[in-house]
């Protein structure tokens, strides 16, 4: 693939309330979401996660720069997730120039690349299709998102937040995955465990350091009940509730 230099210790019980939007109702509002994600731009169009959305062949790709690397999300006309895509990012920060590899972490393309909060970024993000072609574009902001407590849904799920720890519940298929990160969004990778608790039904929430994830299969349809996510984070434990609407 074609490498491009660019030239540039106590337990506290919240709720977070899902809506529409994937945000808890008590802070929405209260915070920036995405600031410093994308250029901002006349000519730019941005995606569901903040991110700037250009084409590559017959798909539209998202690219958010974060402090953890920038996450990528391919998309089929219609909007669904494309599969079988690999590739690479070469990005120039304020870190210097590194290339990566995009490792797929649970809906997204992931760049591990190091960035620093608020200094200009670049990137070519150059992706190779299950049919072997190969595309690339190129991404320039302004300043590194994201925003401190930013409560932007990265996986489309609801967002709740203990102290600085932000957590995004996303339910499906049976299984309902909780996404820690801290609080600028990077992604927790380690010193994770806890349970959720549904109705009178308690279970226990496997962590995936890859995709940054608790996750667990509850008894029956979710949908329409409250969710307690017991957690520890780090020597930290706290419990959070997600109320549905």
């Amino acid at each position: 693939m074609t490498r491009l230099l660019l030239s540039l210790s106590l337990a506290l019980s919240l709720t977070a309330c899902e809506d529409d939007h994937g945000h808890e109702h008590e802070t929405e509002g209260a915070h920036d979401h995405g600031a410093g994600a994308a250029d901002p731009s006349a000519h730019a169009t941005l995606g569901v996660h903040g991110g700037e959305v250009k084409a590559l062949g017959a798909n539209k790709v998202e690219a958010l720069f974060t402090p953890a690397g920038v996450m990528v999300w391919v998309l089929d006309a219609s909007g669904a997730a494309v599969q079988g895509v690999t590739g690479e990012a070469t990005v120039q920060s304020a870190s210097g120039v590194v290339t990566a590899p995009l490792g797929a972490m649970a809906d997204h393309l992931h760049a591990p690349a190091p960035l620093v909060h608020g200094k200009p970024a670049n990137a070519v993000v150059t992706l190779k299709n299950a049919a072997g072609e190969v595309s690339s574009a190129s991404w320039s902001v302004a300043a590194v998102g994201l925003s401190l407590h930013d409560h932007t849904p990265m996986h489309g799920g609801a967002v709740g937040m203990w102290a600085e720890t932000h957590v995004e519940l996303v339910r499906g298929d049976g299984t309902l995955r909780f996404f820690v990160s801290d609080a600028r969004r990077a992604p927790i990778t380690a010193g994770v465990s806890g349970a959720m608790v549904i109705g009178e039904e308690r279970v226990p929430l496997t962590f995936d350091a890859t995709t940054g994830a608790l996750s667990g299969a509850a008894t029956g349809d979710t949908t329409g009940k409250p969710v307690t996510l017991e957690a520890t984070v780090q020597g930290e434990a706290f419990t959070l509730t997600f109320q549905p609407g």
